[in-house]
Protein backbone atom coordinates (compact mmCIF):
# COMPACT_ATOMS: atom_id res chain seq x y z
CA UNK A 1 0.00 0.00 0.00
CA UNK A 2 1.29 3.46 -1.18
CA UNK A 3 0.70 7.06 -0.33
CA UNK A 4 -0.10 9.80 -2.25
CA UNK A 5 0.14 13.41 -1.29
CA UNK A 6 -3.64 15.89 -1.01
CA UNK A 7 -3.45 19.32 -1.15
CA UNK A 8 -7.38 20.82 -0.89
CA UNK A 9 -8.84 24.53 -0.47
CA UNK A 10 -11.69 25.13 1.18
CA UNK A 11 -14.06 27.67 3.07
CA UNK A 12 -16.01 27.66 6.20
CA UNK A 13 -16.05 29.89 8.59
CA UNK A 14 -13.68 28.01 10.90
CA UNK A 15 -10.79 25.55 9.89
CA UNK A 16 -12.78 22.84 11.56
CA UNK A 17 -15.92 23.64 9.36
CA UNK A 18 -13.45 23.95 6.36
CA UNK A 19 -11.97 20.18 6.69
CA UNK A 20 -15.60 18.88 7.03
CA UNK A 21 -16.97 20.89 3.86
CA UNK A 22 -13.55 19.55 2.12
CA UNK A 23 -14.29 16.11 3.26
CA UNK A 24 -17.95 15.93 2.44
CA UNK A 25 -16.98 17.62 -0.98
CA UNK A 26 -14.27 14.94 -1.35
CA UNK A 27 -16.57 12.57 -0.91
CA UNK A 28 -19.85 13.02 -2.86
CA UNK A 29 -16.99 13.60 -5.95
CA UNK A 30 -14.53 10.47 -4.92
CA UNK A 31 -17.11 8.07 -3.12
CA UNK A 32 -16.25 6.45 0.42
CA UNK A 33 -13.52 4.13 -1.17
CA UNK A 34 -10.62 4.26 2.37
CA UNK A 35 -8.12 4.15 -1.34
CA UNK A 36 -9.28 6.91 -3.05
CA UNK A 37 -6.27 9.47 -2.00
CA UNK A 38 -8.28 12.38 -1.05
CA UNK A 39 -9.39 14.41 2.04
CA UNK A 40 -11.88 12.18 2.80
CA UNK A 41 -9.82 9.58 4.18
CA UNK A 42 -8.20 12.18 6.92
CA UNK A 43 -9.46 11.78 9.99
CA UNK A 44 -7.82 14.22 12.03
CA UNK A 45 -5.52 17.11 10.94
CA UNK A 46 -3.19 19.79 12.53
CA UNK A 47 -3.17 23.59 12.43
CA UNK A 48 -0.38 25.09 11.48
CA UNK A 49 -1.21 28.62 10.51
CA UNK A 50 1.08 30.10 13.22
CA UNK A 51 3.80 27.29 12.26
CA UNK A 52 3.36 28.95 8.79
CA UNK A 53 3.44 32.28 9.51
CA UNK A 54 6.50 32.47 11.87
CA UNK A 55 8.33 30.56 8.96
CA UNK A 56 8.40 33.73 6.55
CA UNK A 57 7.79 31.21 3.57
CA UNK A 58 5.83 31.71 1.00
CA UNK A 59 2.77 29.10 1.15
CA UNK A 60 4.33 27.35 -1.67
CA UNK A 61 7.50 26.61 -0.28
CA UNK A 62 6.50 25.84 3.09
CA UNK A 63 3.89 23.30 1.87
CA UNK A 64 6.35 21.45 0.17
CA UNK A 65 8.56 21.47 2.96
CA UNK A 66 5.82 20.06 5.40
CA UNK A 67 4.93 17.26 2.80
CA UNK A 68 8.61 16.13 2.84
CA UNK A 69 8.35 15.87 6.23
CA UNK A 70 5.42 13.97 6.55
CA UNK A 71 4.34 10.14 6.16
CA UNK A 72 0.67 8.62 6.11
CA UNK A 73 0.84 8.33 9.20
CA UNK A 74 1.36 11.67 10.39
CA UNK A 75 -1.82 13.68 10.61
CA UNK A 76 -2.61 16.01 7.72
CA UNK A 77 -2.29 19.72 8.11
CA UNK A 78 -4.06 22.86 7.31
CA UNK A 79 -3.03 26.42 7.39
CA UNK A 80 -5.68 29.70 7.26
CA UNK A 81 -5.18 31.70 4.31
CA UNK A 82 -7.56 34.21 4.57
CA UNK A 83 -9.21 35.19 7.70
CA UNK A 84 -13.32 34.74 7.81
CA UNK A 85 -15.34 38.04 8.45
CA UNK A 86 -17.05 37.72 11.72
CA UNK A 87 -20.46 39.12 12.17
CA UNK A 88 -19.80 41.95 14.45
CA UNK A 89 -23.84 43.46 15.00
CA UNK A 90 -24.87 43.07 18.74
CA UNK A 91 -28.11 41.42 18.25
CA UNK A 92 -27.04 37.83 15.77
CA UNK A 93 -30.26 36.62 16.14
CA UNK A 94 -34.26 37.24 15.76
CA UNK A 95 -36.72 35.41 17.70
CA UNK A 96 -40.63 34.52 15.86
CA UNK A 97 -42.97 33.61 18.85
CA UNK A 98 -46.02 31.45 18.05
CA UNK A 99 -48.44 32.08 19.71
CA UNK A 100 -51.39 29.27 20.72
CA UNK A 101 -54.53 29.92 21.79
CA UNK A 102 -56.91 27.06 24.33
CA UNK A 103 -56.20 25.16 26.37
CA UNK A 104 -53.69 22.26 25.57
CA UNK A 105 -54.56 18.63 25.68
CA UNK A 106 -51.69 16.16 26.32
CA UNK A 107 -51.92 12.66 25.27
CA UNK A 108 -49.81 9.85 26.32
CA UNK A 109 -48.71 7.16 22.93
CA UNK A 110 -47.02 4.30 22.35
CA UNK A 111 -44.38 3.99 19.68
CA UNK A 112 -43.05 1.29 18.02
CA UNK A 113 -39.75 1.47 16.21
CA UNK A 114 -37.11 -1.01 14.77
CA UNK A 115 -33.84 -1.40 17.09
CA UNK A 116 -31.34 -3.13 14.08
CA UNK A 117 -32.90 -2.55 10.69
CA UNK A 118 -34.97 -0.75 8.45
CA UNK A 119 -38.81 -0.95 8.36
CA UNK A 120 -41.34 1.19 5.91
CA UNK A 121 -44.42 0.93 8.61
CA UNK A 122 -42.30 2.70 11.47
CA UNK A 123 -42.19 4.71 13.61
CA UNK A 124 -45.89 4.13 14.67
CA UNK A 125 -47.71 5.27 17.56
CA UNK A 126 -50.81 3.97 18.94
CA UNK A 127 -53.43 5.12 22.28
CA UNK A 128 -53.44 2.23 23.55
CA UNK A 129 -50.10 -0.31 25.11
CA UNK A 130 -52.19 -3.50 23.79
CA UNK A 131 -52.61 -2.36 20.04
CA UNK A 132 -49.06 -1.37 19.72
CA UNK A 133 -47.53 -4.62 21.06
CA UNK A 134 -49.54 -6.66 19.29
CA UNK A 135 -48.29 -4.36 15.71
CA UNK A 136 -45.10 -4.83 17.18
CA UNK A 137 -45.39 -8.61 17.39
CA UNK A 138 -46.55 -8.65 13.82
CA UNK A 139 -43.74 -6.99 12.93
CA UNK A 140 -41.21 -8.98 14.95
CA UNK A 141 -42.76 -11.76 12.94
CA UNK A 142 -42.75 -10.29 9.48
CA UNK A 143 -39.00 -8.43 9.63
CA UNK A 144 -37.45 -11.31 11.66
CA UNK A 145 -36.24 -8.44 14.05
CA UNK A 146 -36.43 -6.72 17.55
CA UNK A 147 -38.98 -3.61 17.95
CA UNK A 148 -39.30 -1.57 20.66
CA UNK A 149 -42.21 0.05 22.22
CA UNK A 150 -41.69 3.67 23.99
CA UNK A 151 -43.93 5.78 25.87
CA UNK A 152 -44.60 9.64 24.66
CA UNK A 153 -46.72 12.55 25.03
CA UNK A 154 -47.88 14.82 22.21
CA UNK A 155 -49.65 17.69 22.35
CA UNK A 156 -53.14 17.02 20.80
CA UNK A 157 -54.60 18.61 17.59
CA UNK A 158 -52.00 21.86 18.03
CA UNK A 159 -48.81 22.15 16.17
CA UNK A 160 -45.83 22.05 19.04
CA UNK A 161 -43.87 25.14 17.33
CA UNK A 162 -43.67 27.83 20.05
CA UNK A 163 -40.81 29.87 18.38
CA UNK A 164 -38.27 30.30 15.40
CA UNK A 165 -34.77 31.68 15.96
CA UNK A 166 -33.66 32.74 12.77
CA UNK A 167 -29.97 33.64 12.85
CA UNK A 168 -29.47 37.54 11.47
CA UNK A 169 -26.29 37.56 9.31
CA UNK A 170 -24.41 41.10 8.67
CA UNK A 171 -23.82 42.77 5.62
CA UNK A 172 -19.88 41.88 5.72
CA UNK A 173 -19.86 38.37 7.10
CA UNK A 174 -17.98 35.71 5.56
CA UNK A 175 -16.37 32.62 5.59
CA UNK A 176 -12.21 32.18 5.50
CA UNK A 177 -10.60 30.05 2.82
CA UNK A 178 -8.58 27.14 4.54
CA UNK A 179 -5.54 24.52 2.75
CA UNK A 180 -5.35 21.57 4.11
CA UNK A 181 -2.75 18.76 2.75
CA UNK A 182 -0.74 15.55 3.93
CA UNK A 183 -0.75 12.17 2.49
CA UNK A 184 -3.15 9.06 2.62
CA UNK A 185 -3.53 5.38 1.39
CA UNK A 186 -4.52 4.58 -1.90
Amino acid sequence: MGSISYKVVSKGYTIKEAFYNAQKEAEEEYGNDIYNGKINNEFRFKDVTNLFKNSKKNLGDFIEDRLDKLSKFDLGEGICIQEPILNKNKIKSQVDHIITSGTKKWLLLYKVEPLFIECRECPKTFQTKGEAVAFARQLAEKYKADFHITMIKELDKINPLVAKVKYKKSKNEGSGKYIFYGHVSY
